[in-house]
């Protein structure tokens, strides 16, 4: 069939040419329709007599959810120049011509759509386009509620493409889709500031304005997730600029997530806190300045996080503990400390849930001695293994566990939580994005993986939350939650298209597929855990990059060359939601381009000390000398990470690890 384009109007509605022949069936809008016309042509004729309409129709049930008619109104208005009029679905039913009609998969069945037989669950939905009695072309957006409504609102404007102030979608449309996993939730953490924090600044959403940081919390939603996750540092002095912009962040998101009709899940230090910057580990609840201590930092994530969340996740190690010796604090003080803080949790919100993180709090390899883990890691005395937790009778039947990978995840925890029948929560770190260096990860083909390859787990369907990170806020990492939101809703759907629209939606589609190889010569050069057999996460994490340095060298040198091919239209706005508010096109192409310059002065540097410690002379050397010179070598070659600004990048990390003399090079 062919395909023409839609055009939005000030009244917004869809048609169909009459210029096609009736199986090419293509949609067609104009900005300057009118409802009272006959509606048989794409544009207004020369006198004024026929043109397109101009309605979308909501369903009375989802009128509560205002945010659907704000996002069709915001989108429309400033991605195709109209100012979509909203009206319920028995009034545009009565409007001649084409329509997009919004609405629940009770009020589609009252109106005699024939849905596909795929049942609907959670947040799930159709999005369907058909003809009516008259031939006009009526796309439905049907959820099964309005947070479904609203995804299949989304996924027409992700089917669709926009060129300037035109808008083209193909007709028929007939997709269902069901998440996988019934809550999706974004990490909204915080990079640590380091190098340059004026730098640093821009990629810390604490810093950020007010519209910026809940223009964010919108983005995600379109990205598909349904629920937000912020963590809380409690600092028991209240007076650190870190901890008051952080719990404003917090308070801003999850009002924000709140209003649009998401989840909100708060993430809290079940057994530290913070003085000032600095972490005070492992609090001892058997003395009394422990107990008063917790006490007062339960009340305080009550007092503000209660009233604001749906759930809440306990954390117990890294850090977390006792700092007791001779104690009686063993593997059930966390637990019961949950409790105490489910129930004080329970007084200001008595319909709040909460999970139980595992976080690197139990040995993932049997008979691990305690004293060999790191004390600010699994430092709880006496623990065994899960069993300590799922057959003590100390937590509540309804208290979940949420596991964390990589550290301490187990597949065989998994299935024996949902043995257990309890909720089942996954949260990641260092899949997506990176917590503690400011540097550009190309992820998205591992995340993609991530979650194909859980899907085929036995225990996947019992995942009632997982959650994801997001640290590096509005960058380019940003291309790695994008393809995480697609693929948590639906884990067999190609990624590629999802990354694409990422590049287009802020850069324009002329410049998608350079930008994407661009991305990639990054990711072939620096996230290698992914791509190549025998490279681990310390790789990966430190951007160490592959076997051949001068190989690497020219990758992102082909790649430098074609980032000058990248030109951006004079007044473009990018189709991507709310980009407008979070990214700066010219300014992420500055930092990518340090981002590749980076690489290389890496890679040079590399190559010098290579030349050295794979010599005979070198490795002739006893190891402490050997480690010596590898250390004064690193401070002689270590290049400048921190290049106009941009803040520190993975690299960063071998070289300060070289530098102290703390390790061995990565391969």
């Amino acid at each position: 069939m062919s395909i023409r384009p839609i055009l939005f109007t000030a009244t917004l509605g869809i048609l169909t040419a009459a210029a096609v022949s009736l199986n090419a069936a293509d949609l067609h809008v104009a900005p300057n329709g009118n409802d009272t016309w006959p509606c048989k042509l794409a544009a207004p004729n020369a006198d004024g007599s026929d043109g397109p309409p101009a309605t979308v129709g909501v369903d009375a049930e989802a009128s509560s959810l205002a945010y659907i008619a704000e996002f069709i109104d915001y989108y429309f208005s400033t991605r195709c120049g109209v100012k979509p009029k909203v009206i319920e679905v028995s009034a545009a039913l009565k409007k001649p011509g084409p329509k997009i009609i919004v609405c629940s998969t009770r009020t589609a069945r009252q109106l005699g759509v024939a849905l596909p037989s795929k049942p609907l669950e959670h947040d799930g939905f159709h999005l369907l386009s058909k003809r009516d009695a008259k031939g006009s072309v009526v796309v439905y957006c049907v959820g099964n509620n309005a947070r479904g409504m609203k995804q299949a609102i989304y996924r027409l404007i992700h089917e669709s493409s926009l060129s300037g102030k035109t808008l083209s979608l193909s007709h028929p449309l007939t997709i269902t889709q069901v998440p996988r996993i019934t809550n999706r939730a974004s990490i909204h953490g915080g990079s640590w500031e380091l190098g340059d924090k004026r730098a640093n600044q821009k990629f810390v959403a604490r810093y950020w304005d007010e519209e910026k940081a809940k223009a964010w919390v919108r983005l995600h939603d379109y990205f598909g997730f349904n629920a937000i996750e912020v963590g809380i540092q409690f600092d028991r002095t209240g007076s650190s600029v870190r901890h008051k912009k952080h719990l404003k962040f917090a308070i801003r998101s999850f009002d924000e997530q709140r209003r649009i009709g998401g989840k909100n899940l708060v993430f809290l230090w079940g057994a530290a806190c913070w003085e000032g910057n600095s972490p005070k580990y492992r609090i001892c609840r058997a003395s009394e300045d422990g107990r008063d201590l917790l006490s007062e930092i339960y009340r305080y994530y009550a007092k503000h996080m209660a009233k604001r969340v749906d759930a809440f996740v306990t954390h117990w190690a890294d850090p977390g503990g006792c700092e007791g010796t001779d104690c009686d604090c063993s593997v059930r003080t966390p637990q019961e400390l949950h409790m105490e803080m489910l129930d004080i949790f329970r007084q200001y919100n008595p319909d709040v849930q909460s999970l139980f993180s595992l976080w690197d709090w139990l040995p993932t390899v049997a008979g691990v001695p305690r004293e060999k883990r790191p004390s600010h890691l699994w430092c709880w005395k006496n623990t065994r293994g899960i069993e300590d937790v799922l057959d003590s009778g100390i937590l509540a039947d309804d208290v979940g566990i949420m596991v964390g990978d990589p550290n301490g995840f187990s597949e065989a925890f998994c299935r024996a939580i949902v043995e257990h029948n309890r909720t089942l929560g996954i949260w990641t770190w260092y899949l997506a994005d990176n917590e503690i260096r400011l540097g550009l990860h190309v992820h998205w083909r591992q995340v993609a993986d991530y979650f194909r390859n859980q899907a085929g787990k036995d225990y996947a369907k019992h995942i009632k939350w997982h959650q994801i990170e997001v640290n590096r806020h509005g960058d380019w990492n940003t291309i790695n939650t994008m393809v995480a939101g697609a693929v948590m809703m639906d884990p067999s759907c190609n990624p590629e298209p999802y990354a694409r629209a990422f590049c287009s939606g802020i850069f324009g589609q002329q410049n998608a597929d350079t930008l994407l190889s661009v991305l990639d010569a990054i990711g072939q050069t620096r996230c290698l855990h992914h791509r190549a057999p025998g490279i681990g996460r310390f790789h990966d994490l430190a951007g160490w990059g592959s076997k051949d340095p001068n190989a690497d060298i020219e990758i992102v040198k082909k790649a430098l060359a074609n980032l000058d091919k990248v030109t951006l239209e004079e007044g473009y706005v990018p189709k991507l939601p709310y980009a407008e508010f979070i990214f700066d096109p010219q300014v992420m192409l500055a930092d990518l381009r340090k981002h590749l310059n980076i690489i290389i002065l890496h890679n040079e540097a590399k190559l010098g000390l290579l030349s050295i410690i794979t010599s005979e002379e070198f490795k002739s050397l006893p190891d402490d000398r050997r480690k010596a010179r590898i250390k004064s070598l690193a401070k002689e070659l270590a290049p400048n990470f921190d290049l106009d600004g941009i803040g520190i990048c993975p690299e960063w990390y071998v070289w300060n690890v070289l530098m102290k003399g703390k390790g061995q090079l990565p391969q």
